[in-house]
């Protein structure tokens, strides 16, 4: 007697909503959560039945799996509708089991727990997103447009043999910050995506990225060149990784040659495996002004807040950071000299390697 009094303490003092159906779809036992949460009184669920308190869409399917119960099964992750009694709908999730007297299977219990507040969260979350990626595609198409009608006039302008010899550099100038923005608009519709997304990984060759990154890099910055020194080589290392693998290195290596002053900018790219771990760890180390203890703690956060002083590094190492989180991975910088941040940086990345085949082509 004492155990079924705890028993019944235990069912009473229970916020989740308790009820035990008979095969005829009539309550059997409903609990005080079930009661206050759906408006009834204890006098009136004799008269209910299982249609009267679900959503009118989903009574099949739960009867369906309360058939399922009253034939002796256990029924989990089951999400189940209810309707208040003055038409609220009370999101829940739980469990379903059968209820024996005896060898004989008289009603189906379950035990579901109110997510009505969390699933009204997740939906205005995916409502905000949905609405900021709106926004977020329409000033990138809108602003791309203007960029390359701005960009095709300057290029024009360029050409021109009439052209004064004092307004080249300034035309130059222009095309410069037309590609500064445009790369910041790119950006911009990239971190959107990371954060609305999860990432489709594949193997990558490790080499192959950091080459082909730095490619890139030579191409923007025609006036100078990149001396990329590394101790790995094609095939001898892969990633799993999506297709921003190669922003992460071309971001990291573009700083490198835009804040250096030399026109020979020397980057050094060291990796190894830690051992015990599914990690390598890549140290990307460049001869440039550096980064002070200061600001190398907000210096991948621009989304949080925004530090003068390291606005030149634009949205680029947000993206690297959120990028390499995706991966499971993780990113820091250091001094290429420990103790002296003028003499450059060390960015340190842990990425996950991969024993397959690079599926590159």
């Amino acid at each position: 007697m004492e155990n079924l009094q705890l028993l019944l303490s235990i069912i009473e003092g229970s916020n989740d909503l308790i009820q035990s159906v008979e095969p005829s779809g009539r309550f059997e036992f409903v609990n005080s959560a079930w009661l206050r949460t759906l408006g009834y009184s204890d006098a009136e669920v004799p008269a209910l039945e299982l249609k009267d308190v679900i959503f009118p869409g989903g009574v099949k399917k739960l009867k369906r799996l309360i058939d399922e119960a009253h034939s002796g099964r256990h029924v989990s992750n089951v999400s189940v509708t209810f309707v208040s009694k003055d038409g609220e709908m009370i999101f829940t999730e739980g469990n379903l089991f059968p209820r024996r007297e005896g060898s004989k299977i008289i009603a189906a219990v379950g035990f579901f727990r109110n997510v009505t507040d969390r699933k009204k969260t997740e939906e205005e979350l995916d409502e905000e997103r949905a609405r900021t990626e709106f926004f977020v595609d329409l000033m990138v198409h809108d602003l791309t447009n203007i960029h390359q009608e701005i960009l095709s006039t300057l290029e024009i302008l360029r050409l021109s043999e009439d052209l004064p010899h004092d307004l080249e550099s300034i035309i130059d100038g222009s095309l410069r910050e037309i590609e500064r923005a445009s790369d910041i608009v790119s950006n911009v519709r990239k971190i959107t995506r990371l954060y609305s997304m999860k990432p489709e990984t594949r193997v990558h060759d490790l080499y192959v990225a950091i080459k082909n990154s730095a490619k890139r890099v030579r191409e923007a910055f025609p006036e100078k060149s990149l001396d990329l020194s590394t101790n790995i080589s094609e095939g001898q290392y892969n990633l799993l990784a999506d297709e921003f693998l190669e922003d992460v290195f071309y971001a990291l290596l573009h700083n490198s040659m835009k804040f250096d002053k030399s026109t020979n900018v020397k980057v050094t790219v060291e990796v190894e495996p830690l051992r015990h771990t599914p990690f390598l760890k890549i140290q990307i180390k460049d001869h440039g002004p550096g980064i002070s203890d200061e600001d190398k703690e907000t210096v991948f956060a621009r989304l949080s807040h925004r530090r003068e002083g390291l606005g030149g590094l634009g949205l680029g190492l947000t993206l690297v950071k959120k990028i390499i989180e995706n991966y499971g991975g993780y990113i820091r910088v250091e001094d290429r000299i420990e103790g002296n941040p003028s003499k450059g940086c060390n960015f340190i990345l842990l990425l996950r390697h991969s024993t397959e085949e690079t599926t590159e082509v």
